[in-house]
């Protein structure tokens, strides 16, 4: 049985979508009122520009090429809407913690998009976690910052570091 046939037997309303790429970077932009896309990943490497453990992101167009340390352009701002990512232990982990990627500019004050998860059993064991966070709206992010990435574990005390494992950032840019 097809998917199809399987959604129609269960009740449900089986709707037909046909998308047209023009191949123009354009036909992206223009889907979202004139916005660019982003996909930000990090890829490791040293922490320059970002504060001490946290790490830069790069951005990775449709074509694969990529950017590193990516930069806000100027008069733009950056829309985050979903972040997702992998945490890896760098101390031991105590089940009932939680983890928390974060994503930020190198602006001090600025706001911060984070997914949590909890430590449970099964993460304890195998050392890693992961995690996202789909926004409705969206963390603005202004012109001229680099956005950068951590993880930590919050504990009674406060936190612990952890490792970024894996991070995916999405979100569009639009005029200042």
């Amino acid at each position: 049985m097809n998917a199809r046939a399987y959604l129609s037997a269960a009740g449900l309303v089986v709707l037909t979508m046909t998308l047209t790429f023009t191949g123009s970077e354009n036909s992206a932009a223009q889907a979202k009122g004139g916005a660019d896309r982003v996909m930000l990943e990090y890829r490791g490497g040293v922490n320059e520009p970002c504060p001490v453990a946290s790490y830069p992101m790069t951005r990775v167009f449709p074509d694969g090429t990529n950017v590193a340390a990516f930069t806000v352009p100027p008069g733009m701002v950056l829309v985050v809407t979903d972040l997702e990512g992998i945490v890896r232990e760098t101390v031991t982990w105590t089940a009932g913690r939680v983890a928390a990627l974060t994503a930020f500019s190198t602006a001090g004050s600025s706001p911060r998009i984070r997914a949590y998860a909890p430590l449970i059993t099964e993460a304890v064991f195998g050392g890693v976690v992961s995690m996202n966070v789909h926004l409705q709206s969206g963390v603005v992010i202004g012109p001229n910052l680099n956005v950068c990435v951590s993880a930590s574990v919050f504990t009674q005390n406060g936190f612990t570091a952890a490792a970024v494992s894996q991070a995916l950032l999405q979100g569009y840019l639009i005029a200042e």
